[in-house]
């Protein structure tokens, strides 16, 4: 890491790599590596859409992107390290991703520096000059205007104090958004920049005949249901919330020909999503339990789910004691291994989730496949594919 910092920078010079400045530039990134990060940052697709023109040339500063962990389970903060520039004084910009709990759910909260910008330099706004009408000399009144560009990102959506319904979609897609830009940077970014500056990482971005950059697509990704390895059963599980309300989970067992072992749909009640998809791992873990399997795949389509669970700390979390009991079936003398499939892999799963959340007592046992999850067992074991949109 301090080798490429040297590198990029200018400090210390490698063979095959030339600097040619053209006169009267500038820039004063251009020593070292001119636009080293700039150009890795825009070579990934999910960060492309967020850089703009007026962007660039303050990015073109940007000296190098570390990250650390925080004290918190998977909360981290990134740091941007820049040169001296016309275009704000802070030197070092940071965004902060913190795990809270939140009425009983595990919620991403993150923060970031607020940025010193010059006079007439920011480019988070837009400034607006308006006149003022039935005078001759009087002064215009400037105005601003939030416009787009990637320096919001470090000014994320915030959890409001008070509940609004109608924003709570709208506000969970943002954070959501946000989240993954600092995930993206962080695990893909950082630990490969010189493959995402050199464009080898970058399997969206295509390149005409003229060499003009064109429009990134989504990959069209065919997905399905995987059976178990030898010697394995494989538990599929999912929850559901209707209307914020009314949750319930479910979960399947199958084996390596995709045939029916054991099924289950719960009743929970009042609670969130996450802590369904919990209850449903726990459900299935007790039922998998009781049908006397010693190695198992438990699959569920959140990941957080799977990273909570994989961690040895519970401690700190919301839903703790859930998560607990979890664990205290994971540490009995069997063999499991957690997996993440997307939605398109468990439909089964989710279909039991939501005849969960119809029953009117607290949980069924199914021997048999009920009716209306047939067609999905049925795509499974045939191998049906579902399409999925995934960014590449």
């Amino acid at each position: 890491m301090k080798e490429r910092y040297e590198i990029v920078n200018g400090v210390a010079d490698v063979e095959g790599i030339t600097n040619e400045v053209a006169v009267g530039e500038e820039n004063k990134a251009a020593e070292g590596v001119p636009s080293f990060w700039l150009t890795a940052l825009k070579n990934n697709r999910t960060l492309a859409e967020e850089i703009t023109e007026r962007d660039e040339e303050a990015l073109k500063y940007l000296k190098d992107i570390k990250w650390c962990k925080l004290d918190k389970p998977y909360s981290f903060k990134l740091e941007f390290n820049f040169d001296s520039n016309p275009y704000f004084q802070n030197s070092v910009i940071t965004k902060t991703y913190d795990i809270i709990e939140v009425d009983d759910s595990i919620v991403v909260k993150s923060t970031g520096t607020e940025i010193e910008w010059h006079p007439g330099k920011c480019l988070t706004h837009k400034f607006l000059k308006k006149p003022k009408k039935r005078s001759r000399n009087a002064k215009g009144i400037i105005n601003t205007e939030k416009c787009e560009s990637f320096f919001n990102f470090f000014n994320p959506p915030q959890i409001p104090e008070d509940d609004d319904d109608d924003d709570v979609e709208e506000l969970q897609f943002l954070m959501e958004c946000d989240y993954k830009i600092g995930s993206t940077i962080r695990g893909l970014i950082i630990p490969q920049v010189v493959s995402w500056f050199t464009g080898e990482a970058d399997k969206w971005k295509s390149k005409s005949k003229s060499g003009s950059m064109s429009q990134p697509v989504p990959t069209k990704c065919s997905l399905h249901w995987k059976p178990p390895k030898l010697n394995f059963v494989k538990l599929n599980t999912d929850g559901a919330c209707i209307d914020r309300k009314i949750a319930g989970c479910g979960g399947v067992i199958r084996g390596n020909q995709g045939e029916w072992l054991g099924g289950f749909a719960k009743k929970i009640g009042d609670c969130d999503a996450f802590t369904a998809e919990l209850w449903g791992v726990l459900e299935g873990l007790c039922l998998v339990s009781r049908m006397g399997f010693a190695n198992v795949e438990v699959s569920t389509d959140l990941q957080v789910v799977v990273e909570v669970l994989m961690n040895g700390r519970v401690q700190g979390f919301a839903n703790y004691p859930l998560i607990r009991k979890i664990h205290n079936m994971i540490n009995r003398d069997w063999n499991i291994e957690f997996m993440h499939e997307y939605r398109e892999a468990n439909k089964c799963a989710d279909a039991l989730a939501r005849i969960g959340c119809s029953l009117k007592h607290k949980v069924t046992f199914f021997r048999e496949c009920p009716d209306n999850v047939k067609e999905f067992l049925l795509a499974d074991e045939l191998g049906i594919v579902s399409p999925r949109l995934m960014a590449s």
